[in-house]
């Protein structure tokens, strides 16, 4: 009886396997895959110190994967959004105005991306903190194309407090030596810091940039001399002193022991 079981068994262990290998040999129609969209940068930051009227801003939405032939779309993509009404501080009318309020736009067929347009009133963003408009894709009216559930949120911040950071050299306290923020051509809100005195590579000394947000401190550079990235956070303290938190990375790691993160440096204005 026993050996009768393990006959049973085994003829039923090779059923499944003989079916599993019938259904890996079903051709797949990879040309219906998705086409997925979604914002081509989480983040925007908008900001405006005086009242220049209403200005368009727009925000690009790409072709993220183009379905199973890598074609692109023959038909327009319609897409949705909504305000994320729990998370967003910004206020339609006040900070921004929607260029369109049918709550969709499309992607032009035989195009791979979009843009999505913003009136920003800068005469009424708020001046003492700053405010975020938070947008989420929900989905698309198109057959064949669905939204990346990675890619579907923009959040852009509303700047109208003016930073002061380059009316003054700083001394590091730290290091013992000055330092001067200047304002970008990019945005006044955002400055280059002439060096860090004692994060450095044969010697040179290593620029940065900072972001200025009210206040605090946002730090993430891009790539310096083909290999460096700086990043990290800080404050503009209530004396006009500027705290900040910061490392030193080479290709993704830590570049030696110059992590700051736990130790900051305070620079004082002179």
């Amino acid at each position: 009886m026993k050996n009768i079981k393990l006959i049973f068994i085994a003829l039923f262990a090779s059923t499944l396997a003989t079916s599993c290998l019938v259904d890996d040999d079903v051709p797949r129609d990879f040309g219906q895959s998705p086409t997925i969209v979604g914002f081509e940068s989480s983040s925007a930051t908008e900001s405006y110190f005086s009242d220049e009227g209403a200005i368009l801003r727009e925000y690009t939405v790409v072709l993220l994967g183009k379905g199973g032939d890598g074609s692109l779309p023959e038909e327009d993509i319609t897409i949705t959004y909504e305000v994320n009404s729990a998370e967003s501080t910004a206020t339609e009318g006040q900070e921004f105005d929607f260029v369109d309020s049918s709550g969709q736009f499309v992607i032009p067929a035989g195009s791979t991306f979009a843009l999505f347009p913003l009136n920003v009133n800068t005469g009424g963003l708020n001046p003492d903190s700053p405010t975020q408009l938070v947008l989420d894709l929900t989905g698309t009216t198109s057959e064949g194309a669905v939204v990346s559930e990675l890619d579907k949120r923009l959040i852009i911040t509303f700047v109208g407090c003016e930073s002061n950071l380059g009316d003054f050299t700083y001394f590091n306290e730290n290091a013992g030596s000055a330092v001067t923020f200047t304002p970008t051509d990019e945005s006044p809100v955002i400055f280059e810091v002439s060096a860090l005195p004692y994060l450095t590579a044969g010697g040179n000394p290593i620029p940065f940039l900072l972001n200025d947000v009210c206040g605090d401190i946002v730090i993430d550079s891009p790539v310096l001399g083909g290999a460096y990235r700086v990043i990290g956070d800080g404050e503009v303290n209530d004396d006009g002193s500027v705290t900040i938190r910061y490392a030193l990375y080479q290709a993704g790691e830590i570049f030696g022991d110059f992590d700051y993160r736990e130790q900051p440096s305070t620079y004082i204005p002179n």
